[in-house]
């Protein structure tokens, strides 16, 4: 609306400099009565055509006020009845949380671990991939020391197995899910593979792993969310997929084929709310996307017991 308005202010300008141009000429040639008559109608017009786009934009503005309070109003509110609404339902339930994408900002990372801490949640550790889990001819070191890690002769395992990204993944997530025993871990972060933060100690009940992407080279979902997420649930432990409402790449529809619980909107209050509830036991897909299934879960029937977290198959 705004940018439709902006053309037709600017093809109005350009038609009062045309009108100038015309009088100018006009004059020049001694003057036409009744060239000068059409012109003067059309200027009258182009000027309550003015003041209809004064009036029209007065009008958004008034809606554009309108809709800013409601939305304020709406945002207070869900600030205000979270903690009533989640209290209690994460209670001494171990998380850890995975980032893989770069979708959920740090500010928003932030809000979501607040989110975890006030329904009850201990967060046993923040994992962030900081590249995928491939080795490359140069990645001499890097090969010796995993190798390692995963029981493998760097000298004797000739070809290197394509399946290495899928058995990294898989080990990283036995020693996320465990917490103990950590070799894997403290390697991957020397080597520039992850970003590590938290103690990384006692079983961990459930995941959140943030994924989606900013742009298609970023994208790692294959290589390194979906072996995780096959890893914790052969483990156990409950995996819940999410990413930001702005997300440009999308990990959503390939999260929903893993048959976990996903939220499209996790740096949303609201969708925060999914969350919580998602790794409470809620097996929906929630948020505002074309893969979302519905906005938010059923929260006044998981207020009432129904669908409460009973921990994983361990």
């Amino acid at each position: 609306m705004i940018i439709d308005m902006r053309y037709h202010i600017a093809s109005l300008v350009a038609v009062f400099l045309a009108l100038g141009l015309g009088i100018l000429i006009g004059s020049a040639m001694g003057g036409n009565d009744a060239l000068i008559e059409q012109q003067k109608r059309l200027i009258d017009r182009l000027e309550m055509d003015f003041a209809q786009i004064k009036q029209d934009r007065e009008k958004l503005q008034v809606k554009l006020n309108l809709v800013e309070r409601e939305l304020a109003s709406s945002v207070e509110f869900e600030k205000t009845a979270f903690p009533v609404l989640v209290a209690g339902k994460l209670q001494s339930k171990n998380v850890a949380i995975i980032r893989t994408g770069d979708s959920v900002s740090r500010r928003s990372e932030e809000a979501i671990v607040r989110a975890l801490k006030d329904a009850g949640a201990n967060i046993t550790s923040v994992t962030t991939v900081l590249r995928p889990f491939e080795l490359t001819s140069g990645d001499a070191r890097a090969r010796d020391e995993l190798f390692k890690c995963l029981g493998l002769d760097a000298i004797q395992t000739e070809p290197q197995p394509k399946d290495i990204p899928v058995r990294l993944a898989t080990a990283l997530a036995r020693e996320i899910a465990s917490g103990t025993g950590l070799t894997l871990v403290p390697a991957l972060e020397e080597l520039g593979f992850v970003q590590v933060s938290g103690r990384y100690q006692g079983y961990v009940d459930a995941v959140v792993i943030l994924g989606g992407s900013s742009e298609e080279s970023r994208m790692a979902a294959k290589s390194v969310d979906l072996p995780l997420i096959d890893a914790f649930s052969a483990f156990g432990v409950r995996v819940v997929g999410v990413e930001a409402a702005g997300a440009s790449k999308s990990y959503m529809k390939l999260y929903k084929e893993k048959g976990i619980p996903t939220v499209d909107n996790a740096d949303m209050v609201l969708g925060q709310l999914s969350l919580v509830f998602a790794l409470a036991g809620e097996n929906g897909h929630y948020g505002i996307k074309e893969t979302a299934r519905q906005p938010f879960p059923d929260f006044l029937g998981g207020l009432t017991g129904k669908g409460n977290y009973s921990g994983g198959s361990r």
